[in-house]
C-alpha cells in the first residue's frame, strides 16, 4: 500500500525497492495519477521496467502538450492503462449490505482525560483569553490549534 510513495524514481525508498529481486510487483494506492504523467510512468517502470523503460519515449507517447490531441492521447493512455488497474467505484460495491447504523453514545471524561484536557488548556491560556474582538483574527490558528489537539486527546 502507499505506493504513490514511489512516483518519484530517484527517492531511496524507490531506489531500494527496484534493487529487490521478485517474481512479481503489485503497487496498491488511490492515487495513481496525481499531478503529472511522469510519476504515473515511475509506477509502471516499477512493476514492468522492461515494457516501460524509458519516461522519454513515455512523454512521447502521452505528450499533453498538443491541445488539439488531448483528447486522443487521453483515450490512448486509459488503454493502455486498463490492464494495469482495479478500480472500486460505490455503485459496484456489494449492493446487499444493510444500512450503516450509527449510535451517538455521550459519556464523561474519565480522570485522566480530564486532567489532559486541562493541562492543554492551561498550555494556552492567554490564547483562550484574548479570543474576542479584534484579538480573534490573531489568535485563530492557535484556537483552531488548541481544539485540535483537544480532539486528539480523546
Amino acid at each position: 500500500d502507499e505506493a504513490h510513495r514511489m512516483k518519484n524514481e530517484e527517492s531511496v525508498l524507490s531506489q531500494v525497492l527496484r534493487s529487490l529481486s521478485s517474481h512479481s510487483r503489485l503497487l496498491i494506492t488511490g492515487t495513481p495519477l496525481q499531478n503529472n504523467l511522469h510519476e504515473l510512468w515511475a509506477l509502471l517502470n516499477f512493476l514492468l521496467p522492461d515494457i516501460f523503460s524509458s519516461a522519454e519515449q513515455w512523454r512521447e507517447w502521452f505528450d499533453l502538450d498538443d491541445k488539439e490531441v488531448e483528447e486522443e492521447v487521453i483515450h490512448k493512455l486509459h488503454r493502455v492503462l486498463r490492464p494495469f488497474l482495479l478500480r472500486r467505484v460505490k455503485g459496484e460495491v456489494e449492493g446487499d449490505l444493510p444500512p450503516k447504523k450509527e449510535m451517538l453514545l455521550s459519556l464523561g471524561l474519565t480522570d485522566m482525560q480530564r486532567e489532559q484536557y486541562k493541562n492543554i488548556l492551561k498550555r494556552d491560556i492567554d490564547a483562550l483569553y484574548n479570543s474576542s474582538g479584534p484579538q480573534l483574527g490573531a489568535n485563530k490558528s492557535r484556537l483552531l490549534n488548541i481544539v485540535m489537539q483537544l480532539r486528539k486527546c480523546c
